[in-house]
């Protein structure tokens, strides 16, 4: 009796033995699966960090970017726009230039009929060609008609006056000149057409003109 009250205790012992075992090993198991969670936490919160730093600098490397993008597109719209108001205003600036000397043409050939022929008179003389003993002078059709050989004979005598020699003769030749005339011995032709001494003039007026109509405006 007494051998089978032992054997009974021995197992009730045995099993409380083996209920706190697996008791431990649960806790365990609890504990360690709670170390490994939280690990896990903590690796998952630094690759979140690091992805929040990371996303950071990009959007900052990104913003930077289009900052200086826009900044130079903005600096490029600048510069075009100045570009463009600057070849505005030479174009207004050149087409005004072009008005005086086109108004300056015009005005020359609206010279009465007297003052007219005084400058033709005196341009033939500087431009007639020293030692040449007759002239051809051509002129437009508007011109031939209202000055005549009368005229050249005229100014033959002053020709002859300065230099000895020399004879204007009218050309049955005309030409779509503005004003002036084209003198023509067998040698040369010389044209001293409105239009040509103002062509020739126009580097030594324009500066001229420029600093009267802008003076010293950039």
């Amino acid at each position: 009796m007494m051998e089978r009250v032992e054997s009974e205790s021995t197992v009730v012992a045995g099993r409380e033995g083996l209920s706190r075992l697996k008791g431990r090993i649960l806790e365990e198991a609890r504990a360690a699966a709670g170390e490994a969670r939280a690990a896990a936490q903590k690796k998952a919160e630094a690759i979140l960090q690091e992805a929040r730093v990371l996303a950071e600098r990009r959007r900052d490397e990104m913003l930077g970017r289009a900052r200086e993008e826009a900044a130079g597109r903005k600096q490029r719209m600048i510069t075009l726009a100045e570009l463009e108001a600057r070849k505005a205003i030479l174009s207004a600036k050149e087409e005004l230039i072009e008005e005086v000397f086109r108004e300056g043409l015009q005005a020359l050939l609206d010279l009465d009929e007297g003052s007219y022929r005084a400058m033709l008179k005196g341009m033939i003389l500087d431009a007639a060609p020293a030692g040449a003993r007759e002239i051809e002078v051509i002129l437009s059709a508007r011109d031939r008609e209202r000055l005549g050989q009368a005229f050249l004979d005229e100014v033959s005598e002053g020709l002859r006056a300065a230099r000895g020699s020399g004879r204007l003769v009218m050309s049955t030749e005309t030409r779509g000149l503005a004003g002036g005339f084209i003198l023509k011995t067998q040698a040369m032709e010389i044209n001293s057409s409105m239009e040509a001494v103002v062509a020739g003039e126009r580097e030594e007026l324009l500066a001229r003109v420029a600093d009267i109509l802008f003076g010293q405006e950039p």
